[in-house]
C-alpha cells in the first residue's frame, strides 16, 4: 500500500508494512512539456496517453491546447508517449526500491496495479520490465447490489478498503463504535495540523 508523503511504516493493526511515496504529477509534466494548461493536459493524458512501447509505428498527431488566446498545436502522439514513460518508469523504479528495502522476494508473485493511473495503455508492460515480475491490473472484488459502475481498476482500492472495513465490522462490531466515538477528536486534530502547518 502506498501513500504520498515520505518514509515507511509498519501498521500495527493490520501487519502490513506501507510506504509513503513523493507525489509525482504526470499530468503537470505533460503540461510542462507540451505547453498546455493543466486541465488540457490531464484531458489528453485520458484521451491519447501510452507507453512508446505501444505507440511504435505510429505517426498520429494530437491537437494540444495552448496557453492564453493562441491557437492549438498538432503535437506527434510519441512526443506524449515518452513524457508518460519516463515518469511512469520513474515511478515503478522508486516504488521498486522501496519494496527492496524490506524484501525484494515480496513482490515473486506478482504486482498488482490500482487506480485510474494504472489504465495507461501499456503500463502493465513498463512495470513488468522494472519489476521483472508478473504484473496485472487490479479489479474490486464482484459485490452485490447496484456496483456495476465501480468494477475498473480506479475503484479498487475503495471498495477494497469497504470489504475490509465490512469483515472487521462483521467479526468485531464493538472497534468500529469505539472508533466512531475517537472520530470526532482525530478530525478536530486533523483541521488543526491542516490551519496550522
Amino acid at each position: 500500500f502506498f501513500q504520498a508523503e515520505d518514509g515507511i511504516r509498519d501498521t500495527s493493526v493490520t501487519g502490513v508494512q506501507t510506504c509513503a511515496l513523493p507525489i509525482y504529477h504526470v499530468t503537470r509534466d505533460i503540461a510542462h512539456e507540451l505547453k498546455t494548461p493543466v486541465d488540457e493536459a490531464e484531458v489528453i493524458k485520458i484521451k491519447h496517453a501510452a507507453t512508446l512501447s505501444k505507440l511504435n509505428g505510429s505517426d498520429e498527431l494530437i491537437d494540444v491546447p495552448s496557453v492564453g488566446d493562441r491557437e492549438a498545436r498538432k503535437t506527434d502522439r510519441k512526443v506524449l508517449g515518452s513524457v508518460v514513460e519516463q515518469r511512469y518508469e520513474e515511478i515503478f523504479e522508486v516504488i521498486k526500491s522501496e519494496v527492496g528495502k524490506i524484501s525484494l522476494e515480496s513482490i515473486r508473485a506478482g504486482v498488482i496495479l490500482t487506480g485510474g493511473a494504472s489504465k495507461l495503455d501499456g503500463a502493465v508492460e513498463l512495470a513488468e520490465a522494472v519489476f521483472d515480475c508478473d504484473v496485472r491490473l487490479g479489479y474490486p472484488k464482484p459485490m452485490s447490489g447496484a456496483f456495476e459502475s465501480i468494477n475498473g481498476p480506479e475503484h479498487a482500492t475503495g471498495a477494497g478498503l469497504l470489504l475490509y472495513a465490512l469483515e472487521k465490522y462483521k467479526s468485531k462490531p464493538d472497534d468500529l463504535v469505539k472508533q466512531k466515538s475517537a472520530a470526532p477528536l482525530f478530525q478536530k486534530i486533523q483541521n488543526w495540523f491542516s490551519s496550522n502547518l
